[in-house]
């Protein structure tokens, strides 16, 4: 994920995610877990919408792993202006109903809003907070990144169907939307957030060493 993707997602988390805690205060992984679930679950119409788009005809790919045909090369460009009038069309439906909840004046919810202290921006980073959160949240991403991104390429050594991969891709992400919903329960009933934060680096090192145990 390119920097201008990563800052747009992250400030549209920060806002979203942040806004729909405040209405369910008891059950903050829930609700945390019901908005990055329908992120997740978003190839599930994107996906082959894509590749209804971009490879309609199901070309293959050629012995070196690369798409070659003309037409379909030629409409990769556009695809990015039809996902941007589709994000639009979301947005204009969803952004009218993001709202914070009524509050008492001085009133604040204690999970959700940090303590009201001068903290400058070098202490911030050297927290144990920041680098807990930096670290599980960047194991996170990498593996999430390079399944999502290269699934089809490691697919098409087998498979040659690019619909059929696109099907894949669009099934998995409703398996991954209902895991970050189950997981939020969790956070929320069992385990406390520290110790999910504990999680996410331990299942980077899992993922790298059966990877790199299944390549010897």
């Amino acid at each position: 994920m390119g920097f201008f993707a990563s800052v747009g997602q992250s400030i549209a988390y920060n806002g979203i995610l942040t806004t729909a805690q405040r209405w369910f205060p008891e059950n903050v992984g829930l609700a945390g877990g019901m908005i990055v679930a329908g992120y997740g679950c978003g190839a599930f119409i994107l996906s082959p919408l894509q590749t209804a788009f971009i490879n309609p005809l199901d070309y293959r790919v050629n012995s070196e792993g690369f798409f070659t045909q003309v037409d379909l090369l030629e409409r990769v460009p556009q695809v990015f202006i039809v996902m941007a009038v589709v994000f639009a069309l979301l947005q204009l439906v969803g952004l009218p109903f993001v709202g914070q909840p009524v509050e008492e004046l001085g009133v604040e919810t204690d999970p959700l809003i940090m303590e009201n202290t001068e903290r400058s921006v070098a202490t911030q980073l050297k927290s144990a907070t920041f680098l807990l959160l930096f670290v599980s949240l960047t194991c996170n991403a990498l593996w999430v990144q390079l399944i999502s991104g290269l699934y089809k390429a490691y697919g098409q050594q087998f498979i040659h169907s690019d619909l059929f991969l696109s099907l894949v891709g669009s099934l998995a992400s409703v398996f991954n939307a209902c895991s970050r919903v189950i997981w939020g329960i969790v956070a929320d009933n069992v385990l406390p957030i520290l110790d999910v934060h504990r999680v996410h680096p331990w299942c980077y090192f899992g993922m790298v060493t059966a990877g790199h145990s299944h390549a010897e």
